[in-house]
């Protein structure tokens, strides 16, 4: 049985039938199960994890860091529909006055990549 809240928050993630399937049976998941329930993102080879990792943090890393952070907290603190509505609604506000706003709207402008200054 998985500790830590597992149980609820695979729950919410794949769904009461599925988790009671994977509890009750204790079998374990393979890549491609987890990968078709939605339990992992993506599936590369072990000698590929770390590249790939490094290739997606370096995506992240380019965005605006404020509307990253912003964005990750909406998400994280969103589980109701009207929650997560007003939430996005003031973060959106919030980020769109932001320095690297700004950068992101001038750099589309004019063509070029956006240098962007956590602020």
């Amino acid at each position: 049985m998985p500790g830590w809240s597992g149980t609820q928050r695979l729950t919410a993630l794949l769904g009461r039938s599925l988790v009671k399937e994977l509890v009750f049976t204790g079998e374990p998941l393979d890549a491609q199960r987890a990968l078709s329930c939605g339990l992992v993102n993506r599936v590369v080879a072990r000698e590929a994890l770390h590249d790939a990792g490094l290739q997606l943090a370096q995506r992240i890393a380019q965005r605006a860091p404020v509307a990253v952070q912003i964005a990750k907290q909406v998400i994280d603190a969103g589980e109701g529909i009207a929650v997560a509505s007003t939430l996005e609604a003031l973060a959106g506000a919030f980020s769109a006055t932001t320095e690297d706003a700004h950068e992101g709207s001038q750099a589309f402008t004019e063509k070029r990549q956006p240098h962007f200054q956590a602020r």
